[in-house]
């Protein structure tokens, strides 16, 4: 029995306040009506629900969706005419409900996963697709297409631009996992575009990339200064969220990775006339007729901000008043927060809290209260039998996942809405389903589905495509012509069914079945071999017949394995700690033991090769490090390796990096190793300085330089020792970098990697002790990063060819540089001439902030710094630093030898003030301490016990005299002396006054 509804149509409110007073047996039983005027529907019209509508329409206000019920006094929608559909693109949650509605359709259910940024593309589309071809089925038919990010291609698709088939062809010539940024991130600020753009202008490399609602904006840039930026707004007041996937789609950053795109994809795509309007969220504008200007404007999508505000507005202006969303997320609410001040409805076609089809109807019902005019008998129709197995979903040698069978081939052919009815054509288009006209699927085989990390990425070819306007030849022998006006559609299997059961009845459609199947065999074969497999999602047992016929291609199972990551198993790592300590000192987390990046990568390839045995890792591409992989304390993570093809293997290092690995039966030669630059001079360093004078901080298991070469502004040449630690002779490829940087650009020098774009190998590893020649060429190098080509080679011959390692750069002046190369004898804070100390935040972007504290905190200090609410962290942070340098000055000028910032700790004592303690044996004499920070200041005092020192600081804002009373004020002490203080050059231009009670150093002042 399928879920009741109810439908009430009167001429007046009145008329319908009297219609609804019958009781409710009466009402349950009436038939629907389609007068003129204000509209009810109900879900579920129980006696409760119908007291609660006889309420709503008495108050004669619109009401929709509370409680199932929907209410409009004035119908929006005129003879059904407005609606648009808007395919939503990638959401942090994705969750549809859509099985059954497969089911309904008689089609294959989508592949929903999303474990890689390719596969929640092509799901977000498939999805999307699927549900287009619902609504039409329902006789819902669109006045404008549009979608939002990647929803567009869906847009595109569904109407009409292109073909299913065009569009699959090109994507298998496009590797879409190339199209993205590495290392940037999208942020969701709660707030205007306007308000966004201020908030990152100014902040490198961070571009506002959506521009979703009145409230709602997207920017986008590298992941450390979207950071900063989430911080800092979350500090005003701003909701902010940071998204889980990352591309760089929608900014101009995108640009260089476009050429292939740019020049054999989007002009292989051949433009068709839209069936019905689409517009595109980049110019606010439906897309032009000219196929050229399509195509370009294909391009700039990707490049250009997502103007979907202005799309909204764009589109109400020109009639449209219902938004119905092809897909579960929160699109509606954008349009919501866009249009609060026009009439309007939005509706969503799926939600994760229902049913597909009860959501279907839910829409359905929306729509017809509206004063559209959907087929509710079609909800009540049985699903169409599937006859035939479902296969596995192909995919593409881009090595993005498919949809499972049938629903990528949703624009390529017709609608099943009986299991009695043939067929009509497979064109992009069918006769809306209505109560008078019904249609069911041509067969077809799989078709694929657009996605990709932002953008569309490929799934499986279709193996029969078919131009936009053809018909298949029906099971009679004619052709079934097209419909008008053309409408997208799910391709089913009902027509072999039909073909198998003539062949029940007559020889020779039993001879012509066979050959049918024994071909789309072959061609599936074929596509299989051609691209690659992706694991189908799994289903319930009921979700495909059995079949005598076996599946080809069938994917190879995902591998996990277990990686302990800890000193004890991996104790090399205690020679790549990020903090020096005291020799001896025994917490191991304040020693910040770290995965090198090149460890990383060697756990992949080893996987790889377990995964795959017999064959050998050629390269990897795409190799993006996502955070720090610490060795203290101890954890397991998960390594996943999943096929993605025959020669490629998606590799994720838990939550710390992933890479595409590629493999082969045997290494290709390399290209010869590189010529010495013309403008080449000796190096100013010589290994063993690099590591005594800790330029580089790696300890034996990973000093593999022994000796440097030459250098130039844009070269590099070391020689190198392959060490035995795994990964550790490309961790020496990195540290020429690092060699490069400190003789080159000594002001920001220090510097890590965060992603490699491509490497090959062309011979085994070099064994350890053999001797490897490393030579380095620049790409690129600003203030954020630094990108070069590395070459390694031996005996002559090159055995690791990398392009495109990029090195994130720290601030590293003079100060900042001892601090990271001795910090026992160094500090980031000056002791002023008054004898107080001060510290300058030099440190403003969270990856700096984090790479310092590590440097300064001990372990309890660390967790107190995570207690603090995020918008005191920094000057909580800044505290510690200028405090833990006044001590350590103290007891310098006391006579104390080398003192690391870990070994003093900053506590709260007994009596609620700060107190400085020893750690780990170290005996320290009673101190008073005092501190005060403001904005990027930070000023301490620390004196003789018993003294009880203040210090307190106040910006200048106006009269400095007003400034300084303020800072008296504050030390609550008269006798205090104030001075005015301004910032260094690379902060911001303030004056502070500082008010103290310190005294100068009498060794300073002799």
């Amino acid at each position: 029995m399928s879920t009741e509804h109810l439908l009430l149509a009167a001429p007046t409110p009145a008329a319908l306040v009297e219609l609804l007073d019958r009781p409710g047996v009466e009402l349950r039983a009436s038939r629907p009506t389609s007068a003129p005027g204000p509209r009810l529907g109900l879900l579920d019209p129980t006696d409760e629900r119908l007291a609660l509508a006889r309420k709503v329409v008495a108050k004669g206000r619109e009401w929709r969706a509370r409680k199932d019920i929907w209410f409009s006094p004035a119908p929006l929608l005129p003879g059904g005419a407005g609606i648009a559909f808007l395919y939503p693109g990638l959401e942090a949650e994705f969750d549809p409900s859509v099985d059954d509605v497969a089911d309904w359709l008689g089609v294959p259910r989508p592949d929903l996963s999303t474990d890689t940024l390719g596969r929640h593309g092509a799901s977000v589309v498939a999805v999307g697709r699927l549900l287009d071809a619902a609504l039409r089925r329902l006789g819902i038919t669109p006045a404008a297409v549009a979608g939002h990010s990647v929803g567009e291609w869906t847009a595109m698709i569904c109407g009409g631009l292109f073909s299913g088939a065009d569009f699959d062809a090109m994507l298998t010539r496009t590797d879409l996992d190339a199209l993205r940024v590495p290392g940037v991130e999208f942020a969701v600020l709660g707030c205007p575009a306007d308000r966004a753009a201020e908030a990152v202008d100014g902040v490198a490399g961070v571009v506002v990339s959506h521009e979703n609602s009145t409230n709602q904006t997207v920017v986008c840039g590298p992941a450390e200064a979207i950071a900063g930026v989430v911080e800092d707004l979350r500090a005003r007041s701003v909701i902010c969220q940071v998204m889980p996937f990352r591309s760089g789609f929608h900014t101009p950053m995108l640009a260089p990775y476009l050429a292939p795109f740019r020049e054999s994809g989007v002009p292989s795509l051949r433009v068709h006339p839209a069936h019905v309007p689409v517009w595109s969220a980049t110019t606010a504008r439906p897309f032009p007729a000219d196929p050229g200007a399509t195509r370009e404007l294909c391009v700039r999508h990707l490049l250009e901000p997502v103007r979907f505000r202005d799309l909204v507005l764009d589109l109400h202006a020109e009639g449209i008043r219902a938004f119905v969303q092809a897909g579960p997320g929160q699109l509606g609410s954008l349009v919501d927060d866009t249009l609060r001040e026009h009439d309007h409805l939005t509706v969503a076609a799926n939600a994760a809290r229902s049913t597909g089809m009860r959501q279907l109807r839910r829409t359905a019902l929306a729509l017809w209260v509206e004063g559209a005019a959907p087929d509710f008998a079609a909800l009540d129709q049985a699903p169409t039998r599937i006859e035939s197995a479902q296969r596995p979903a192909a995919q593409t040698s881009t090595g993005t996942a498919a949809t499972s069978a049938g629903t990528a081939a949703l624009a390529t052919s017709t609608i099943p809405a009986s299991a009695t009815t043939t067929t009509t054509p497979a064109s992009a288009s069918a006769t809306p389903a209505s109560a008078t006209t019904t249609t069911t699927a041509a067969s077809a085989t799989p078709a694929a589905a657009p996605a990709s990390t932002g953008t569309p990425a490929s799934a499986a070819s279709a193996a029969l495509p078919t131009a936009p306007g053809a018909g298949f030849a029906a099971p009679g022998g004619r052709s079934a012509p097209a419909a008008a006006p053309p409408v997208p559609a799910v391709a089913g299997v009902s027509a072999l069914a039909d073909l198998r059961a003539l062949a029940d009845r007559y020889p020779a459609f039993a001879e012509l079945d066979a050959l049918v199947r024994e071909t789309a065999d072959s061609i599936t074969a074929v596509l299989a071999a051609a691209h690659s497999t992706a694991a189908p999602r799994s289903t319930a047992p009921h979700a495909a017949a059995p079949t005598a016929h076996p599946a080809a291609a069938v994917p190879e199972p995902v591998l996990e394995t277990s990686l302990t990551v800890s000193t004890r198993d991996m104790p090399y790592l205690l020679d790549h700690c990020f903090a020096h300590q005291r020799p001896g000192w025994t917490d191991e987390t304040d020693r910040r033991p770290v995965m090198p990046a090149t460890t990383v990568l060697w756990h992949m390839v080893r996987a790889a090769e377990a995964a795959a045995p017999g064959r050998v890792v050629t390269g990897v591409e795409g190799l993006r490090l996502h955070q720090w992989l610490v060795a203290a304390p101890a954890h397991t993570l998960t390594i996943t390796v999943r096929p993605m093809g025959t020669d490629r293997l998606q590799v994720r290092v838990g939550q710390y990096a992933d890479a595409l690995v590629l493999l082969g039966d045997e290494y290709a030669p390399g290209p010869l190793p590189w010529e010495p630059a013309p403008d080449e001079r000796p190096p100013a360093l010589t290994a063993a300085r690099l590591y005594d004078e800790r330029w580089l901080f790696h300890g034996p298991a990973y000093q593999g330089i022994t000796r440097t070469v030459g250098m130039s502004e844009t070269s590099a040449r070391a020689e190198l020792t392959a060490p035995a630690a795994p990964g550790a002779l490309l961790d020496n490829a990195g540290q020429l970098i690092g060699q490069w940087l400190v003789e080159c650009h000594p002001r920001r020098w220090i510097a890590f990697p965060v992603s490699v774009r491509r490497i090959r190998f062309h011979a085994p590893e070099p064994v350890a002790g053999s001797t490897v020649d490393c030579a380095l060429r620049l790409v690129s190098v600003d203030d954020r990063e630094a990108t070069v080509d590395l070459r390694l080679s031996a005996g002559g011959r090159t055995v690791v060819d990398i392009e495109g390692w990029v090195d994130h750069r720290f601030d590293s002046d003079p100060d900042i540089s001892a601090v990271h190369r001795f910090p026992e004898t160094s500090t980031l804070s000056r002791r002023h001439d008054g004898g107080w100390w001060r510290a300058d935040e030099r440190w403003a972007s969270l990856a700096s902030r984090e790479f310092y504290l590590r440097k300064y905190l001990g372990a309890a200090e660390r967790a107190e710094y995570e207690r603090c609410p995020p918008r005191e962290r920094r000057e909580w942070l800044l505290g510690r630093i200028v405090l833990k340098d006044a001590v350590r000055g103290r007891l310098w000028d006391t006579g104390f030898g080398p003192l690391f910032p870990a070994e003093v700790e900053i506590a709260t004592g007994a009596d609620g003030g700060l107190v400085a303690r020893g750690r780990q044996g170290l005996e320290l004499p009673a101190l008073d301490l005092a501190v005060a920070t403001c904005r990027e200041l930070g000023v301490a005092v620390v004196a003789d016990p018993g003294t009880r020192p203040v210090v307190a600081v106040v910006e200048v804002t106006g009269d400095p005299a007003t400034a300084e009373a303020a800072a008296l004020a504050r030390a609550g002490r008269g006798t205090a002396t104030t001075e005015i203080v301004g910032s260094p050059p690379g902060l911001p231009d303030r004056r502070y006054a500082v008010a103290h009670t310190a005294r100068p150093n009498p060794r300073e002042q002799q």
